[in-house]
């Protein structure tokens, strides 16, 4: 709703205005190591050149809104906003798998956390 109200003020002002969410970016630090490759996560991350790249194509085209991510982190976040009784399900349900794969240093966007592990005969 806020960022509806800065846009209403900005755009009667002839400012426009390109609302950017980013899922997870490949990141490094100074000496060159990119975040995926420092913690040993073999996560798809989108690149920070990609991201700034599509940012910059969304805000030449207009477009109000823009949400830049891999699978099925995207999927996720479509969900979660356009229909929340089923996104926020979704979250509950690989909540606990997600912070598992975490602590263990695992993919925390696997396709595998919706299901959990086999259990053991």
């Amino acid at each position: 709703m806020l960022v509806a109200l800065s846009w209403l003020q900005l755009f009667q002002k002839g400012i426009k205005v390109t609302v950017v969410c980013p899922g997870p970016i490949e990141t490094s630090n100074n000496s060159g190591v990119k975040t995926s490759e420092n913690k040993g996560s073999p996560e798809k991350r989108v690149s920070s050149e990609r991201c700034a790249e599509l940012t910059i194509v969304a805000a030449s085209h207009g477009l109000k809104e823009v949400w830049i991510s891999n699978q099925p982190v995207l999927a996720v976040m479509y969900l979660v906003q356009y229909m929340p009784t089923i996104g926020y399900w979704l979250m509950d349900k690989i909540g606990g798998n997600r912070v598992e794969a975490a602590a263990q240093k695992g993919n925390t966007y696997s396709l595998s956390l919706l299901f959990g592990k086999k259990k053991a005969a």
